[in-house]
């Protein structure tokens, strides 16, 4: 049965990674099982699952009404976000993890997965592609963790420090400078949400995303100015993005 299989992975993960591991096990097997059964497996070790994983800090799970009996959704404050891998449409984590680790010899099996997890469950949260996604990273970092361009930027997505703090102190996230960035999972957080806020300013894509790298301020003097836009970067992100549209492409 599927709820051993679960119940042998939280052991394992348990044992080798600790207890902040086990939702990310949670978060992409736990399909068609009975939450309930989840639940009690858990409550044997005294685990919260999602409370001890960073990426889920402060989120509360609970099963829902859905078209499967199963379906369980992060509820949020402000939104509601669908669980990795229950959003119609949206590929599986082994699927992204697979690129990730074509894309990069360094990241790991484990990593690889842990990354598509972060990506696929910012891109439910914000809303955004993961074609798209990984087109930007494509474009920003070669999905080189621990890069840094000539003017500063760092990691994943590439982003400067000084863009990388306000954001995180708006995520109420714990700030350490260019460790914070070099963090893969901290960039990924740090990157959607300024690009989500990016979003709310500038709400035409080709404008948002010319942003993330001529920097929002410059922009809207394009857009107020009717200046046509600089759309060397935005045709290099589209490009690049196309080379992952499968993900993108419903059922």
């Amino acid at each position: 049965m599927m709820i051993w299989r679960v119940i042998s992975e939280i052991n394992k993960t348990r044992a080798l990674f600790g207890a902040g591991a086990v939702s990310a096990i949670v978060g992409y097997l736990a399909v068609n099982v009975d939450v309930s059964q989840v639940d009690r497996a858990l409550s044997n070790w005294e685990i919260q699952p999602i409370q001890h994983w960073k990426f889920w800090e402060n989120t509360h799970w609970e099963p829902v009404a859905a078209t499967e009996p199963s379906a369980v959704v992060a509820s949020q404050k402000v939104s509601t976000t669908v669980v990795v891998g229950r959003k119609a449409g949206y590929p599986s984590v082994d699927t992204v993890a697979n690129i990730l680790a074509t894309r990069n010899s360094k990241f790991s099996r484990i990593k690889a997965r842990r990354l598509a997890h972060d990506i696929l469950g910012l891109c439910q949260r914000y809303g955004f592609t993961p074609g798209f996604i990984l087109g930007l990273i494509h474009v920003e970092s070669n999905f080189d963790p621990k890069i840094e361009s000539f003017a500063g930027a760092v990691g994943l997505m590439q982003i400067k420090p000084s863009t990388g703090k306000a954001v995180a102190e708006r995520l109420k996230m714990k700030w350490r400078g260019r460790a914070t960035l070099e963090n893969p999972h901290h960039n990924l957080q740090i990157g959607m949400a300024y690009l989500h806020e990016l979003r709310e300013r500038l709400p035409h894509r080709i404008q948002y995303v010319t942003a993330y790298n001529w920097g929002p301020t410059r922009i809207e003097r394009f857009v107020r100015g009717k200046r046509r836009l600089p759309l060397d970067y935005y045709k290099k992100v589209i490009r690049f993005g196309k080379r992952y549209a499968h993900l993108d492409q419903r059922p």
